[in-house]
């Protein structure tokens, strides 16, 4: 997808994110998921206001369609970006993680916590291989001239 569409593609999908029907709801956050697993970094400029909108539609939407959909774009967000997730989501980060906490303890949708949890490893994973890179253990052994 080019950078020049990003912007109107993710902003049509956050009006239908808060559509009347729960339907049309949840399948542009679907959309809206795929779009940023496939942008990665592109999703820089408009980070905040896709991040306050899941938080938003976990908190306030009666519906455990849309809510699943909407953990699903943070669960798709951190797998499309992998270990770049720190650098372009800087902030963002630490509201998703406050996001995923509140499904996690106050979601009474099975599958909704269920997504929140995959999210969740997946943040933890991206978290360790940040604070614990991979080391590579060589010894260079190099004889001298005699």
């Amino acid at each position: 997808m080019l950078p020049a569409y990003v912007q109107p593609v993710i902003n049509t999908l956050l009006v239908g994110a808060k559509d009347s029907q729960a339907v049309i709801r949840a399948s542009s956050l679907s959309n809206l998921a795929q779009v940023c697993h496939v942008i990665k970094a592109a999703v820089v400029p408009v980070i905040q206001e896709v991040v306050i909108c899941i938080h938003d539609i976990v908190r306030t939407d009666s519906k455990s369609e849309v809510r699943r959909a909407a953990v699903h774009v943070i669960r798709q967000l951190l797998t499309g970006l992998q270990d770049d997730s720190i650098q372009v989501l800087q902030d963002a980060l630490k509201e998703m993680y406050r996001t995923l906490k509140y499904v996690l303890q106050f979601d009474t949708d099975d599958i909704t916590k269920l997504h929140a949890q995959l999210a969740m490893e997946e943040l933890n994973t991206i978290m360790k291989s940040y604070i614990f890179p991979q080391q590579t253990l060589t010894k260079k052994i190099t004889v001298l001239p005699t």
